[in-house]
């Protein structure tokens, strides 16, 4: 294991003999994510030759940075799913050389339902207003528009709905 891998699992360490990782899926699989669990699939990014499994990642904010990046091809609010994986599932780092930025990960084992908690929309835009200083965005906005809004923030605002 390299030292990042063991640091980033050191971090997610829960205390009970499992470490938490996050899952990003279109909320329209929400209810099949409910009764099923997480099966091993590679359908969305068919383009992309690997092997099918369960991809996630290692933090919060490689999740919700990923939120923002699938965002510009496909507009609908993603989910953000907090897995709590025991010890005993194996895994190791997303295969794909574009997905290290965002610290993904990946098993090949079916991850039941009761491992995961859907996160809050609420704590996804929290997360992402903060790490791009937008936190009194919403506010200003009331105020009707007065100021110039740059591009790339309106991406931000579309996904979460605000209106400028």
């Amino acid at each position: 294991m390299r030292a990042r891998e063991f640091i980033t699992n050191q971090l997610n360490e829960n205390g009970n003999g499992s470490k938490i990782y996050y899952h990003v899926s279109p909320n329209e699989n929400r209810q099949s994510i409910l009764q099923q669990g997480l099966q091993p699939l590679n359908k969305r990014f068919l383009t992309v030759v690997r092997k099918p499994g369960v991809f996630m990642f290692s933090d919060f904010t490689g999740a919700t940075e990923w939120v923002l990046a699938i965002s510009m091809t496909y507009p609908e609010i993603s989910d953000v799913w907090r897995i709590d994986l025991p010890d005993t599932y194996q895994v190791v780092k997303d295969p794909s050389w574009d997905m290290e930025r965002f610290n993904a990960v990946v098993t090949y084992q079916d991850i039941p339902p009761q491992y995961l908690s859907l996160v809050p929309i609420k704590e996804i835009k929290d997360d992402i207003f903060k790490r791009y200083h937008l936190e009194g965005l919403e506010e200003l906005l009331k105020l009707g528009g007065l100021i110039p809004i740059p591009a790339e923030f309106k991406k931000i605002l579309d996904l979460f709905k605000l209106k400028i």
